[in-house]
């Protein structure tokens, strides 16, 4: 196995000799922590937003069909099991065989 060789000399002697391009390297890795920490949190803020979604959606007695424009079943809510369907077996399937 090689073990990958990096010589920092180079950019030691770039930042020694510039100390502003040591301060915008700093500034730009501030800002990105601060993006970075922006998007976790509205990932946190979605997921959270889409469990409550789908828990009202599998609570509620009304059947919610979704298809796609050929007209294929993508999501069915468990209220179909009051008319004896399972969830998982009407995915994929053709709604107009269903009508």
């Amino acid at each position: 196995m090689r073990a990958l060789v990096l010589d920092l000399r180079p950019a030691l002697t770039f930042f020694s000799e510039s100390k502003s391009s040591l301060g915008d390297l700093l500034v730009i890795s501030a800002t990105n922590r601060a993006d970075l920490d922006i998007i976790i949190t509205s990932y946190h803020e979605t997921w959270n937003s889409r469990e409550k979604y789908r828990k009202v959606v599998d609570t509620i007695s009304y059947i919610i069909i979704q298809t796609n424009p050929n007209g294929k079943i993508i999501f069915v809510n468990k209220a179909v099991s009051f008319l004896g369907f399972d969830v998982f077996d009407l995915i994929g399937q053709d709604f107009k065989d269903f009508c």
